[in-house]
């Protein structure tokens, strides 16, 4: 089926248009409701949050007793239309989509350092900003395993000045695989992201530093008890990589490396 719409913010100034179409392929058995991996999307339009007004309103920020004038008396709500065209396969514990999408942005929201080196950022609009692409995602059994895998191919651009982006990767995506034995539950995923780009030029808007590419495996385990309870871990970064994904013009921010949760969860029956 297909669906179209249109909504306004709650300011009143910001239009967001969304066109959506999907085809589906004849299901081998009767259809059914299932949890469906949902690609990662960006809003097509979001209003300007309160941080952001309040610097609209004062126009100028105060650090270190200097004075640093910015442009955010003129910062503009975002607007955008975005579009969107899936295929899904279904039959018995197996599913399959591909979606292709395309999201374009009008005054798209950025926070920038306001001054090379100052550590003190501001929020700025993009002019025109384009994000299109496609999300391929897959979920089956094979015996007792449950694999997951999902893959995001896109092109996050600044069509003013044709820069990538800020923290925006071209490709990323995940691979998790996970098992029942009795009450335990084990998985392990990996994580994948191409390179993104930060701290544009302050003036002219283009991209000055490149933050690599990483690969992450986390590991989960679970324990259900008796009575709805059960104790879970997550190791997140097992191999304690360190990658980016903010950096300024003068300094880098490392990610967490290794880290440990465990806790336990009650569920009501």
């Amino acid at each position: 089926g297909t669906a179209a719409g249109m909504a306004v913010d709650e300011h009143g100034s910001a239009a967001n248009q969304r066109a959506a179409g999907n085809v589906r392929l004849p299901p081998a058995e009767p259809p059914r409701e299932v949890e469906r991996p949902a690609p990662p999307r960006m809003p097509a339009g979001k209003p300007v949050s309160e941080s952001e007004r309040q610097l609209i309103e004062s126009g100028r920020i105060r650090l270190e007793n200097v004075y640093f004038e910015t442009n955010s008396a003129l910062l503009l709500p975002e607007s955008g239309r975005s579009r969107e065209l899936a295929l899904h396969y279904e039959m018995g514990g197996t599913e399959a989509s591909l979606t292709g999408f395309r999201n374009e942005i009008e005054n798209l929201i950025q926070w920038q350092e306001t001054a090379p080196g100052s550590f003190f950022y501001t929020p700025r609009n993009v002019a025109t900003a384009r994000i299109s692409g496609w999300t391929a995602a897959a979920r089956t059994r094979l015996g007792a395993w449950s694999l997951d895998a999902g893959l995001t191919v896109q092109d996050p651009k600044n069509l003013a000045n044709g820069e990538a982006l800020v923290r925006r990767a071209r490709q990323f995506g995940s691979l998790a695989a996970s098992r029942d034995f009795g009450d335990w539950s084990l998985g392990a995923e990996l994580q994948a992201s191409g390179p993104r780009y930060d701290a544009p030029d302050f003036t002219t808007g283009l991209n000055t530093k490149k933050m690599g590419g990483y690969g992450l495996v986390n590991l989960r385990g679970e324990l259900r008890l008796d009575h709805g309870w059960s104790l879970f871990a997550r190791v997140d970064n097992l191999f304690d990589k360190r990658y980016d994904v903010v950096r300024a013009a003068t300094s880098e921010f490392a990610a967490l490396g290794t880290t440990l949760f465990v806790g336990a969860r009650f569920a009501m029956k």
